[in-house]
């Protein structure tokens, strides 16, 4: 994606700075002044993602009108990383976002450092599926990766006593998410867990 503008960072920052303000007083329905950094996260993410909706709608239109070719990618993990942090690298929006939330008094990495890794992998695999997604989005190619939305993490039965313990993470899980719910299934092992199968579009 080409580096925004001056006039469009401009127009980028307004649109944040309400985006947030709306989601802080309707979504929260909290007063902003009393919000700390870990709290502004769903606004801000929120924020961010009312920017792509219509760019992600419009795009899967254009596809679906060139009746473009698409590929699929399915793996039982994917190391993401934090969705937030990510898609702001994606879309150029780092140094736009720092100046919005510094007019409210907050810096971007206290927001960004309160955000839960996704408990959707253990290693290698899932982090070379992620670059997999991330290299067909930097090729502008139709493609999207399927995997499965682990309610509990699935290395939370060996991280219990960690401090960066997967367990349970979608219960903090990041609002920037666009999720397609299917549908839900039990694991068979001896730590049952709910599973929902989600897409993740690559591509612009």
């Amino acid at each position: 994606m080409p580096s925004p503008s001056t006039d469009s960072n401009a127009a980028l920052a307004r649109a944040l700075h309400d985006g947030i303000e709306r989601h802080v007083r309707y979504t929260l329905v909290r007063p902003l002044e009393q919000l700390t950094p870990a709290e502004l996260l769903v606004p801000v993410s929120l924020a961010v993602r009312d920017l792509f909706v219509d760019r992600m709608l419009t795009t899967s239109e254009r596809y679906r009108r060139a009746d473009a070719k698409h590929l699929y990618y399915l793996s039982m993990e994917f190391l993401m990383g934090r969705l937030l942090g990510d898609t702001l690298c994606n879309m150029r929006l780092n140094e736009v976002l720092d100046g919005v939330l510094s007019k409210f008094g907050v810096r971007l990495d206290a927001v960004l450092e309160s955000e839960p890794d996704a408990g959707l992998g253990n290693g290698g695999l899932g982090r070379l599926a992620a670059c997999f997604l991330e290299s067909l989005a930097t090729l502008d190619m139709p493609g999207f990766g399927y995997g499965i939305d682990y309610e509990y993490g699935s290395s939370a039965p060996r991280r219990r006593s960690s401090s960066h313990s997967t367990a349970g993470w979608r219960k903090r899980a990041s609002a920037a998410a666009a999720g397609r719910a299917g549908w839900t299934t039990r694991s068979s092992s001896a730590c049952p867990a709910t599973c929902r199968w989600w897409a993740t579009t690559a591509g612009q």
